[in-house]
């Protein structure tokens, strides 16, 4: 019988503290990711009280146009992130709010809106409305 000894694998310091750091970079750019997945959901609820769509030219302006191709891509797809075409914007709230919409969101146009306008079915539920019913 002869007693063979496995070879054991050897490697220097320098050759360890490489291949951390070359380990280190995707997962630093997936925690990146990550993090803005969790900036644009935590932007986005506080901002979904306005109204979809809008009758008129008045209702809304565009602030920033967006591009498509710049959506999500396919690692903050994992975590749950989705493109959206278009953020809405109070006209009150400060330019770097605004700023930030664009930068959050920069596949979505962000569109200015201002206060008090109708909601998509044409009724201003802030107002009261007189109906006449021809009596």
């Amino acid at each position: 019988m002869s007693s063979r000894r496995i070879p054991r694998v050897r490697f220097s310091l320098r050759t360890l503290l490489v291949a951390i750091t070359v380990a280190g970079f995707p997962c630093a750019y997936v925690a990146h990711e990550a993090q803005r997945v969790r900036e644009r959901d935590a932007w986005h609820p506080s901002h979904t009280d306005f109204p979809r769509y809008w009758n008129g030219e008045n209702g809304r302006y565009e602030f920033a146009k967006g591009d498509p191709r710049k959506g999500p891509s396919f690692v903050r797809r994992l975590f749950g992130d989705e493109p959206r075409l278009e953020v809405f914007v109070e006209e009150v709230a400060p330019l770097a709010e605004k700023q930030a919409a664009a930068a959050l969101f920069p596949e979505a146009t962000v569109y200015i809106t201002k206060g008090g306008d109708p909601d998509p079915t044409g009724i201003n539920l802030g107002q009261p409305t007189t109906i006449n019913l021809g009596r």
